[in-house]
């Protein structure tokens, strides 16, 4: 880069430090909220199986008679993803609400977020949970 004038020089050292920001801001959502490595400009969303596929939301509902599994409706869909993506406990909250909002018969509800991970030797799928949000 000795070539390049001085403006020039500081002009190419843009794009780098922008990619290198861009990384640290994905690395502290991925650390603060659990961000999806394939939200947020991820840079490890290709060596990793943890996105919208391999995550899940579940509604329960718990009543005195047991719990139910609550259908969270086409109308919710993009918030059920965003969910899905960042389990932040307000985000899981937020959906309870909606359901709330749509069906106010429903009892006290419990928002999961679940992951798939997968054994090392095997393969052997297993669903491990991420985010809980009780008594809602």
């Amino acid at each position: 880069m000795a070539w390049l004038p001085p403006h020039g020089r500081r002009r190419a050292l843009v794009p780098p430090c922008l990619l290198l920001l861009l990384a640290l801001a994905q690395i502290g959502g991925f650390a603060a909220f659990d961000l999806s490595p394939w939200k947020g400009g991820g840079f490890g969303m290709f060596a990793t199986t943890d996105h919208g596929g391999f995550r899940s939301v579940r509604v329960i509902e718990q009543t005195a008679a047991g719990e139910r599994r609550v259908p969270v409706p086409d109308e919710l869909e993009r918030l059920q993803r965003h969910v899905r993506e960042v389990p932040r406990e307000a985000n899981l909250r937020r959906l309870a609400a909606a359901l709330r909002a749509r069906e106010p018969g429903l009892g006290a509800l419990r928002v999961e977020v679940w992951r798939a991970e997968f054994d090392p030797d095997d393969l052997a799928p297993s669903r491990v949970r991420i985010a809980v949000a009780e008594r809602l």
